[in-house]
């Protein structure tokens, strides 16, 4: 579907109410603009506090920078987004450079900004609902395989940070806890907010 150029106006206008409702909600999500004037916004700098693995070793990181730049062609085209803190996260659907690829074929004009947002926060989360280890980045086979050896044995980090809730209806979100279960069945207490899946 080709957007007019007034309705593109006017969906950066109602993305960017969301990016601001987005912001009040969670308080682990700050943003700026850096180009485009609000309404109508083109390109948000993003910083997250989002607990992610950023090596095969489970080596953590709390604090992220992102640049999330809607192109010429938005909404057709989707988001760019890029990690501007290094290393990039450990994660198959994460480029070494810090791209994240959000999957072949899976934009959709119909998707809100702040939907696309989180589904790229649950991939630093690690989340399996959302994370692709067959369409990989780079070619690099090596994240994707230990993602699912991670997955399948168990000992996959998994954060559950709050999501907004742009309806307007109360829901409440939890943190659950990571455990490890130890060869000999003991649990075993690692970071405080992850869950081993």
């Amino acid at each position: 579907m080709a957007f007019s150029a007034k309705q593109r106006r006017l969906r950066l206008k109602n993305e960017y109410g969301d990016m601001v409702k987005f912001q009040q909600q969670c308080p682990w999500v700050t943003w700026e603009v850096v180009s485009g004037s609000p309404p109508y916004v083109t390109e948000y700098k993003l910083k997250l506090e989002v607990k992610s693995v950023i090596s095969s070793g489970f080596d953590f990181r709390n604090n992220h920078e992102i640049r999330l730049k809607l192109p010429s062609t938005f909404p057709e085209s989707s988001p760019e987004i890029v990690m501007v803190t290094r290393p990039a996260p450990y994660h198959p659907n994460w480029w070494r450079d810090g791209r994240w690829c959000e999957g072949a074929g899976s934009w959709d004009s119909e998707i809100d900004l702040v939907d696309h947002v989180v589904r790229m926060v649950r991939t630093l989360e690690f989340d399996t609902e959302v994370s692709n280890p067959e369409s990989y980045t780079d070619g690099d086979a090596e994240k994707a395989k230990w993602f699912c050896k991670m997955r399948d044995s168990g000992r996959l980090p998994v954060a559950r940070t709050p999501k907004p809730n742009l309806t307007g209806k109360v829901e409440q979100e939890t943190f659950e806890i990571f455990n490890i279960s130890s060869a000999s069945g003991k649990q075993e207490t690692g970071p405080d907010d992850f869950n081993i899946i």
